[in-house]
């Protein structure tokens, strides 16, 4: 997984991006060992993230997003 991450570094130094998080979906699971990075930052893993103004959850459902857009 970290060639990877090497892989959305190089992205994120190209069109000027911070990575903090990530989402895994709901049945993937990393070794309790593993600790990403990315850009010399260790990433942490929550349930959901915004991009673009787009909510994403770990169950890759709309459900959030839609959620948060009729409040």
């Amino acid at each position: 997984m970290q060639w990877i991450l090497q892989s959305v570094q190089t992205w994120c130094y190209e069109v000027d991006l911070s990575v903090y998080s990530y989402v895994l979906p709901k049945k993937m699971k990393l070794t309790s060992f593993f600790e990403p990075h990315c850009s010399g930052v260790t990433l942490y893993r929550s349930m959901s993230v915004k991009y673009l103004g787009v909510v994403l959850d770990f169950r890759l459902t709309w459900r959030e997003h839609v959620d948060n857009q009729v409040k």
